[in-house]
């Protein structure tokens, strides 16, 4: 299906060909749908040649009355622009964001010879020199974590506290335990298993020891990020540097930490990624 009649052809003239956002415009202004692209003008154009074999893209096409965009430096600043953008307009024709009214995390009992998780409250961003693992949206969530956990890594679900029984775990019927429970695993080694378990499925871990330079393409803008903080966007790395001097952090979302981590452990070549000194003073926790 070619673009509607009822949108006007410049609207589809001036939208770009690089990275950014774009929304798709009712007629009485309201947002129907935010999108982000590499390439906006080429994806605005996909949905409406989707819109002929799709019943909601045609939903959305004879809806839309105006397309607007904003033009980033590249597509990491797209995608974190678009999370942010839907969940501050809830667009009728985008996926309903979650909200993440109550988090829980695991914590080791440390008071104990035999280590077994517990079920916290949690917060984000994570409270310095308190040691919490994963983030979930429920206990249900993370319960079925840590059951992965306890096959994939051979723990014992009885340790865990994911069962009761007089005798061995049923992971050990199953060969899927060492034998914690029934004293063929010291608790020692049972211990050091359970912290490396956790620590590697803990996939908010700040991955670098200080802030980085990410150099965005095609642009070659230079974005400033230290663990869960924005610091700004750079034209060199002595712009860069100096950000960390003197930082005016954004804190991202627990959506937006998560793109970032996404993106960083994706594809993006490493001759990109500039990693920088210490940041001058501590970061505040702020409220995006």
């Amino acid at each position: 299906m070619p673009v509607p009649d009822h949108i006007d052809a410049a609207i589809i003239e001036q939208l770009p060909t690089g990275p950014g956002v774009y929304y798709f415009i009712d007629k009485n202004g309201a947002i129907l749908y935010v999108g982000k692209s590499i390439h906006i003008k080429q994806r605005v154009l996909s949905h409406f040649y989707a819109s002929g074999k799709d019943s909601k893209e045609k939903k959305l096409a004879f809806a839309t009355h105006d397309i607007r965009f904003t033009k980033t430096a590249g597509e990491l600043s797209a995608l974190l622009l678009e999370s942010r953008e839907i969940k501050q307009h809830n667009p009728i024709f985008n996926r309903r964001l979650r909200r993440y009214r109550k988090l829980h995390s695991w914590q080791l009992n440390e008071d104990s010879e035999r280590l077994s998780p517990t079920l916290v409250a949690a917060q984000w961003p994570p409270v310095p020199g308190k040691q919490l693992y994963g983030l979930y949206r429920s206990r249900s969530q993370a319960n079925s974590v840590l059951r992965d956990l306890a096959n994939t890594h051979h723990l014992c679900r009885k340790v865990l506290g994911l069962e009761k029984s007089s005798r061995g775990c049923f992971n050990l019927q199953l060969k899927r335990c060492r034998g914690a429970c029934v004293d063929n695993e010291s608790l020692t080694s049972h211990n050091r298993r359970l912290r490396q378990a956790l620590a590697s499925h803990d996939a908010l871990v700040w991955p670098y020891p200080n802030a980085i330079a990410l150099r965005e393409l095609p642009t070659a803008a230079l974005l400033v990020f230290h663990r869960y903080y924005f610091l700004g966007h750079a034209t060199d790395m002595p712009g860069a540097q100096a950000l960390l001097a003197e930082p005016d952090p954004q804190l991202l979302d627990l959506d937006s930490y998560r793109i970032l981590l996404r993106f960083l452990g994706g594809n993006t070549p490493s001759e990109r990624i500039v990693l920088l000194p210490a940041a001058k003073r501590h970061l505040p926790t702020l409220a995006l």
